[in-house]
């Protein structure tokens, strides 16, 4: 139980920086941690007149993965799917939409290195 806290807490940590780090990069943050039936979107933002969903992925240094190989078509068909229904719920239509990665590489717990993908992959990619 303490260590899914301590995860837990990690992860919402890396997805603050990730969020600072994209606001100081010109995204305008619009909302986080934004759940649908289909899942959770980390970060919705928008870059000029793109709507940004952005999926945050963080591994350790040590692990010596890339925090981008976690990303499965699975999780991507959810992610589509949830920024769909954002989209109906908030009725948002005729805007461009983009699909963004944030790869995280951690040591130690905090974040040491931020990438952005943007265009990690798009609806019809899947």
């Amino acid at each position: 139980m303490e260590r899914e806290i301590s995860s837990r807490k990690k992860g919402a940590e890396i997805e603050a920086a990730v969020t600072r780090y994209l606001a100081k990069n010109g995204y305008a943050i619009i909302e986080t941690n934004y759940f649908s039936n289909f899942g959770e979107i980390d970060i919705i933002a928008k870059e000029k007149k793109t709507l940004v969903f952005v999926e945050v992925k963080a591994k350790s240094r040590e692990s010596g993965m890339n925090p981008l190989e976690a990303i499965t078509p699975k999780k991507m068909r959810r992610i589509i799917q949830s920024a769909k229904e954002y989209m109906m719920m908030k009725n948002i239509s005729r805007v461009y939409v983009r699909f963004d990665v944030a790869g995280v590489i951690t040591s130690g717990g905090m974040p040491e290195k931020i990438e952005i993908i943007k265009d990690a992959f798009q609806d019809g990619a899947l």
